[in-house]
């Protein structure tokens, strides 16, 4: 919205813009003269005297036939705001039920106004004929020194203005009922006034900006298919807290029911948007969906039954999947207002939609697509322990897995699409050493390993300890309780295990001084704030080299390195402890990066 002027202009940011563009033009319409559907020339909207000042948060707990409660595979999360630290409350819920109804100094209903349909207020102006009220398609400049209420039978809502004018002296009051106004533009010399903080509409109120875009030739006036403000404007909607909030529980395709994390006052009817959880996010690939409400309510998820949050009924199915754990969460954002100002549907959509398809081409300097494409590049999915593997995280090229570690689940079951690479370095390791947080492989039956640690590409045998050499070790146990070098082989299970942990850049001394097994070292550097620690990545990496009897020769014939046969019948790990839910102070950061060699073994 255009503000100019020397005047302090104020807008309510519960107004909505939609599709808004400013330096659009007008399509002149003939002018039609004007009727008003009012019962008489005085008449005017009743508002009511008390009642819910804002739109009250569901009461009604959802009947457990409606949707069954996600079991323990679909943990519960709250009050979870940041994937990497404890920030504090910087976004406080609203609960607005039991607040008193408060409607004070409202300008609909101060003295002295005078009705947009009464012929006698538009005597003294000479944009119509005097007497006539405003025809379709005319400019419309409101009299000198006079405060015009718009009602809900004021204005036909078929009519398209030309420029609304109000004067210095002048007040536009948009009453609390539903108002739809369209205009090619509003010249706010006085003031344009629709409730106040005291006195929020609850009706639908739409002000549409039409106009052909031949009229955004450059410069172009601020009203030109906008709001030009030299004079005050002050726009208050119904409030809706929050407008925006997180997934409880991961929702899937075909869900017709979404869980988040806080009590909203949302309204059925409004429409709403669930945000991706993929890799890729961009205008021609993503995974965004848009639904409307059909209804809200409360329901009772995890472990305790006082423990409430919102169900969210939708009106169609779901057609992507939204992650919801406690490693991140699909954001939901409130789409619809009551107060909202819009570009003509005509000719307000984007023209600037390309590109509209992916294309997989790289390097190309012609090449406008964002890369990669769908199911591409591709090469697994990551899990916690003891978590169903349908609720894991897409793993891409060189990939980067993070989030909190989480004591109960003990680590992560990382499956390649084509079989885990048969030469595996993980690099860029950010975990403290004090979590204890395990890796897991599925590899074919047979397969024997060398694991190492290779020190920062910097270190010399001449000083420094460059590569240790990890120890077989008898049970998941001990490489948990391992500094690092230790790894497991459960050959019934097919899943190689090994800890991630920071470990030094390289070690000091010859490598005749490298010890068979490691005691403690130094933690690494690290930030922290409130409970939550981010550690600096090691230069080092921990490269893993198999020996496979079963290899996809498929895809190592295409792909670089060589992939061992696919497990897919391996099985994630169960969890070290039953999967609870936790403070969110005791979820600690990692990352992890896990890049396939680019030289075959």
């Amino acid at each position: 919205m255009m503000m100019n002027g020397k005047t302090f202009v104020v807008i309510v940011a519960l107004v909505v813009l939609s599709h808004y563009h400013p330096y659009d033009g007008f399509v002149g319409l003939s002018g039609v003269m004007a009727a008003s559907s009012c019962a008489s020339p005085t008449y005017r909207d009743t508002y009511p005297s008390s009642g819910p000042s804002y739109p009250q948060p569901p009461t009604v707990q959802m009947p457990s036939g409606d949707q069954s409660v996600p079991s323990f595979s679909n943990p519960l999360t709250q009050n979870h705001w940041s994937e990497v630290a404890n920030i504090g409350s910087y976004r406080p819920t609203i609960d607005y039920r039991g607040q008193p109804y408060v409607h004070s100094s409202c300008p609909h209903t101060q003295s002295g106004l005078v009705n947009w349909h009464d012929p006698a207020t538009w005597t003294s102006t000479t944009t119509v004929l005097a007497g006539n009220l405003p025809a379709n398609g005319a400019n419309v400049v409101l009299p000198e020194g006079v405060s015009v209420l718009v009602s809900s039978c004021s204005i036909d809502p078929s009519f398209v203005f030309g420029l609304i004018t109000i004067p210095t002296t002048s007040k536009l009051i948009i009453g609390d009922a539903n108002i739809n106004i369209s205009a090619s533009g509003f010249d706010v010399r006085g003031s344009l006034l629709a409730g106040s903080s005291s006195c929020r509409l609850g009706n639908k109120v739409t002000i549409t900006l039409v106009g052909a875009r031949a009229a955004q030739a450059l410069p172009a006036p601020g009203h030109v298919k906008g709001i030009s403000v030299t004079g005050t404007i002050d726009l208050h909607g119904a409030k809706f807290s929050p407008t925006w909030t997180r997934l409880a529980m991961t929702a899937n395709i075909g869900d017709r029911y979404i869980y988040i994390q806080d009590k909203v006052n949302w309204q059925a009817g409004q429409r709403i948007a669930i945000t991706t959880t993929e890799l890729k996010d961009s205008r021609d690939w993503h995974r965004n969906e848009e639904r409307t409400i059909v209804n809200v309510l409360l329901t009772s998820l995890g472990t305790s039954t006082t423990t409430m949050v919102t169900a969210i009924q939708l009106d169609t199915p779901l057609s992507f999947k939204h992650f919801g754990g406690r490693e991140y969460q699909a954001e939901v954002a409130l789409l619809s207002r009551n107060f909202v100002v819009q570009g003509d549907a005509a000719t307000s959509v984007p023209v600037d939609t390309f590109p509209v398809a992916c294309n997989n081409t790289k390097n190309n300097a012609n090449e406008v697509s964002t890369f990669p494409c769908e199911k591409s590049y591709l090469t697994g999915f990551g899990t916690h322990f003891g978590r169903d593997e349908s609720l894991g995280l897409e793993i891409g090229i060189n990939a980067k897995v993070s989030g909190p570690i989480i004591d109960q689940s003990g680590g992560w079951f990382v499956r390649f699409s084509d079989g885990t690479p048969s030469t595996l370095s993980i690099a860029s390791i950010q975990v403290d050493t004090d979590q204890k947080l395990v890796l897991a492989l599925p590899y074919p039956a047979g397969t024997t390993f060398n694991i190492v640690y290779q020190a920062a590409s910097w270190c010399s045998t001449s000083w420094g300890v460059c590569q240790h050499n990890y120890r077989a070790v008898r049970n998941i146990t001990a490489v948990r309780d391992s500094f690092g070098d230790a790894y497991f082989w459960d050959e019934t299970q097919r899943t190689l295990y090994l800890r991630i942990v920071n470990s030094p850049s390289f070690f000091g001394g010859l490598p005749s001084t490298d010890p068979a097994v490691w005691s403690p070292y130094p933690p690494p550097e690290s930030f922290s704030r409130n409970g939550q620690t981010i550690v600096t990545p090691t230069q080092a990496s921990v490269v893993i080299t198999a020996t496979c009897p079963q290899m996809n020769n498929a895809a190592s014939a295409t792909a670089t390195g060589r992939y061992c046969a696919p497990q897919t019948n391996v099985r994630v790990p169960a969890a070290t402890a039953p999967y609870v839910i936790i403070p969110q102070s005791s979820a600690r950061s990692s990352t992890t990066t896990a890049t396939p060699s680019t030289s075959p073994s």
